[in-house]
């Protein structure tokens, strides 16, 4: 049975921000520029062309990968009561993330002290569905550099989206949507920052997710560390990759200001991990789980890596058979 749809101002702001603000990403450098011309073939890795050449974070995530993996099947089976079950955003849109969205590289920009985001999706889409439902919330059409746009107010920000092309949609804020179209359409765009493509090199190879970046800019974004920024010395450039199949193998780099910062910093994590260990003696799945963290550190660089094994998953099987708000 189909939800009803609420007409209400917040369902309406909710639905809105879903379709037009979901922007809010999900793991050796290039030596010359045939390197970087057949790099950009992998999947993925093409639709970096709808960055600007300024995004000062670039991430990507293989859903279709992450959801055929075994251990997205493995986590289904604990939980039967919740596979299939359809969202709102699925309904309304006809858009299944974990069936209809291959995968998705999202940007981030920072423009006068504020960040904007972009989202690029890569799938099957029902374009007439997607944009009456973005149309009855809201939206209007408009278009631009002969595409058609669906832009919104949701939040005092203005969001967008468009279809790039049949299989391709853009997702964010306004302006980021429109210098996605624009950097496609011959102006520069990320794959010509040399800084930022070393470091996708770095990380994109055999995983099916990562991310890079200005550690400022996704900060100021996601609000992270609100309230311990004080204790984490100056971090200027982060890269985060993982690999999800049976387990998951994962890695977070990054650069500090210099050595002196990066050894600050590593004492830092090193004693967030003593804790988190001394907290956890007594549940003897997540103390395996943290032994599996690795902590190290190369010039200006602190690297954690972690291999969480299927074995971790299946140790919490009672505390995800429980429904939910127990």
């Amino acid at each position: 049975m189909r939800h009803q749809i609420d007409s209400s101002r917040p369902y309406r702001s909710k639905t809105l921000r879903c379709l037009l603000g979901s922007a809010g990403l999900l793991v050796a450098g290039f030596c010359t520029s045939s390197t970087v011309a057949a790099s950009t073939q992998a999947a993925g890795l093409a639709e970096l062309q709808y960055l600007p050449a300024e995004a000062a974070v670039v991430a990507y995530a293989n859903l279709k990968d992450l959801m055929g993996s075994d251990l997205r099947q493995r986590l289904q089976e604990l939980r039967p009561d919740r596979r299939n079950e359809p969202t709102h955003f699925q309904e309304e849109t006809g858009i299944n993330l974990e069936t209809d969205v291959d995968y998705v590289v999202a940007g981030m920009l920072s423009r006068g002290g504020e960040s904007e985001a972009v989202v690029i999706l890569k799938g099957r889409f029902d374009s007439a569905r997607v944009e009456s439902f973005a149309r009855e919330h809201g939206g209007v059409p408009e278009t631009y550099r002969e595409l058609r746009l669906i832009t919104g107010k949701d939040d005092d920000r203005t969001r967008a989206l468009a279809f790039l092309a049949p299989d391709l949609m853009a997702l964010g804020d306004g302006s980021a949507v429109r210098s996605a179209i624009d950097s496609h359409l011959g102006e520069s765009n990320v794959t010509a920052n040399a800084e930022m493509m070393k470091r996708i090199a770095g990380v994109a190879g055999g995983t099916n997710a990562w991310a890079v970046g200005s550690f400022d800019v996704l900060a100021s974004r996601a609000n992270l560390f609100d309230g311990v920024s004080t204790q984490i010395p100056e971090i200027q450039f982060f890269s985060a990759s993982g690999r999800v199949n049976e387990g998951v193998v994962g890695s977070l780099r990054v650069e500090a200001r210099d050595d002196e910062a990066a050894a600050d910093l590593r004492a830092v994590l090193g004693g967030f991990l003593v804790t988190a260990r001394l907290q956890v003696a007594s549940q003897p799945e997540l103390q395996a789980m943290l032994e599996t963290f690795e902590l190290g550190q190369t010039g200006s660089t602190v690297e954690l890596s972690f291999n969480l094994p299927s074995q971790f998953f299946e140790s919490l099987a009672p505390r995800l058979r429980q429904p939910a708000g127990q």
